[in-house]
């Protein structure tokens, strides 16, 4: 099993996927809401039944103008429409993704730095995971 490098894996999003320039930190977060069913006969125990999954991706980077993906994003954040992110690794062309809502979106301007960017984003339906 091959180990894989941070920096093969990009956030690529939009209608037709593009990959968000100069992004520096990303993460895909998959969490699990079991169901509690654990009554008087459960011996001390906890018992659960598989509940809801849902999923997140956040990212952030130096903002760049002209940016295809950023710009489709901030659009598609506006009119409040769902778009598309893939999680891809680009050393063996690996992906996980799925359809999903923007729930923010960020720029940066501090005095004497680099204008940078941060989005979040929480998936509506399953991720899913293939190869491209």
């Amino acid at each position: 099993m091959a180990k894989s490098k941070a920096l093969n894996w990009l956030i690529y999003a939009g209608g037709t996927p593009a990959a968000l320039g100069s992004e520096k930190n990303s993460s895909l977060t998959i969490n699990h809401s079991p169901i509690d069913v654990t009554d008087k006969g459960s011996d001390d125990w906890l018992e659960l039944l598989a509940g809801a999954k849902d999923w997140a991706v956040d990212c952030d980077g130096c903002y760049i103008d002209d940016d295809t993906a950023y710009d489709e994003l901030e659009a598609a954040m506006l009119a409040g429409t769902s778009t598309t992110v893939e999680f891809r690794d680009t050393g063996n062309n690996d992906k996980r993704h799925g359809t999903c809502s923007i729930t923010n979106l960020q720029l940066n301007a501090s005095n004497g730095d680099a204008v940078t960017y941060s989005i979040s984003f929480q998936g509506t339906g399953a991720l899913s995971s293939s190869t491209y």
